[in-house]
């Protein structure tokens, strides 16, 4: 859903809003380096929207500012071939704002000082000034405020080839109610929304946005509630599987495309004591890294609003449900939206899809429903609410993206012994039994067996 202003034939598009805007005089000048985005941000027919970082915010930040210099630096080093160029150096050059404060024709000489090529790193440095004004626009829709709460992920027009399947980065919003804010990727916030163009909206955001670096390197950037998951999955060699790093010889290596369950540190400590011994002892190794397989989603994203499998066969299952009433609500889709959660049912979907794990799937439920506010108002004035499970278990931050992939948080270890097409689960109801209630009587067994 897309809403913008009326029509006005005197509206000044996108391009001439923040040209004509002194507030906006380092984004213009950035913008004005590339021809065509020029022309994009100037055609009236298009519908866009931008999240516009103003000069005041374009700057040197604090060393404890988020997003962490890491996260550029690792969505930078894919695009740095020239092993005379340290990673870090470019990290500092995004991280504090100064490529989007100078004009790419007068990039500093420090800047590429360490180069031996200094006219190609200047091409490099251009091509990574174009992807983050790509990350800073929507150009599937004018977006109001408003409207970017009715979906939790949007794509962004910073495409990579290689990276993410090569379809458009996404960034994440999140709205709160009170105090009304709305954050982009949890670190920028709109300061002020819904300045409108004629061929689009503006919203001016307080820290310019940086491209999320691959799924493996979000968690390690959070190990307040990731340390555990970390060490484990470097533990059992699994950091590639979620990992997309550049090789000077190889090129990009990785996982393309992945979505990860990822548990808490507070997961791991809801496990038995005795299990939590074993997993992370010599002997429990394979286990530990099977138990991890059943969290991976290969070849696949698989967000709120968007999923993508690269190779879906028969173990994969995508179904659909969109109504206007609860009168075609199915009783699956009653049962699970109708009966637990307030509000109109908009939409329910339940995706099957297989593992890193062979022969283990696992069942993800996402259903939206429109819920009225709580306070006098408009008579249409609503949120969505999006909820999202796997096996029963709720997913406690969702759609949390990654350069290649999602992460979807949740506080339960998967029990891959109740996995639908594991052959020793007797049905489809996952919260039957209590998870790893009676692991000592499978789980080295079924470590050793041969998938």
């Amino acid at each position: 859903m897309t809403s913008q202003s009326p029509s006005v034939s005197d509206t000044p598009t996108i391009y001439e809003t923040i040209s004509n805007d002194p507030r906006f005089s380092k984004l213009a000048k950035v913008v004005n380096a590339f021809d065509d985005v020029v022309a994009f941000l100037n055609d009236s027919s298009n519908r866009v929207t931008l999240f516009a970082p103003p000069d005041s915010v374009l700057r040197r930040p604090n060393s404890s500012d988020f997003p962490a210099k890491t996260a550029a630096r690792d969505f930078i080093e894919p695009f740095l071939a020239m092993e005379s160029i340290v990673a870090e150096d470019m990290a500092n050059l995004v991280y504090m704002s100064g490529i989007l404060s100078v004009e790419p024709s007068e990039f500093p000489d420090e800047y590429c000082e360490r180069a031996d090529d200094k006219e190609q790193c200047r091409k490099k440095l251009r091509f990574i000034l174009r992807a983050l004004l790509g990350y800073h626009l929507i150009p599937t829709g004018a977006y109001k405020v408003h409207d970017l709460g009715l979906n939790l992920t949007f794509p962004t027009n910073l495409s990579i080839n290689g990276i993410f399947d090569s379809h458009p980065e996404r960034l994440r919003i999140q709205q709160n109610i009170i105090p009304p804010r709305t954050t982009i990727n949890f670190y920028s916030q709109i300061e002020q929304a819904d300045l409108f163009a004629s061929n689009g909206v503006i919203h001016v955001v307080d820290h310019p946005l940086i491209p999320p670096p691959p799924v493996f390197q979000l968690l390690y950037f959070m190990p307040h509630y990731f340390s555990t998951l970390t060490s484990a999955l470097q533990h059992t060699g699994l950091r590639d599987k979620l990992d997309l790093v550049y090789n000077h010889d190889e090129g990009l290596r990785g996982a393309s495309l992945v979505t990860m369950f990822a548990p808490t540190n507070r997961a791991f400590d809801r496990l038995p004591r005795k299990l939590r011994m074993f997993l992370f002892s010599p002997f429990g190794e394979r286990a530990l890294r099977k138990v991890l397989e059943y969290h991976i989603i290969p070849r696949a994203v698989v967000e709120s609003d968007y999923i993508r499998h690269q190779e879906c066969n028969q173990s994969c299952s995508i179904k659909e449900q969109f109504f206007q009433d609860s009168a075609g609500v199915t009783d699956m889709a009653k049962d699970f939206v109708l009966g637990k959660h307030h509000g109109k049912p908009i939409s329910f979907v339940n995706v099957t899809l297989p593992t890193l794990l062979p022969n283990h799937t696992v069942n993800t439920l996402i259903h939206k429903t429109q819920v009225k506010y709580p306070f006098p108002g408009h008579k249409h004035a609503y949120r969505v609410d999006t909820q999202i499970t796997v096996n029963d278990h709720h997913v406690r931050v969702p759609d949390i993206v990654a350069s290649n992939g999602a992460i979807q948080v949740i506080d339960r270890v998967l029990d891959p012994h109740l996995s639908p097409h594991h052959p020793d689960c007797p049905h489809h109801g996952y919260e039957t039994e209590e998870p790893w209630s009676n692991w000592e009587s499978w789980l080295a067994n079924w470590a050793e067996a041969q998938d």
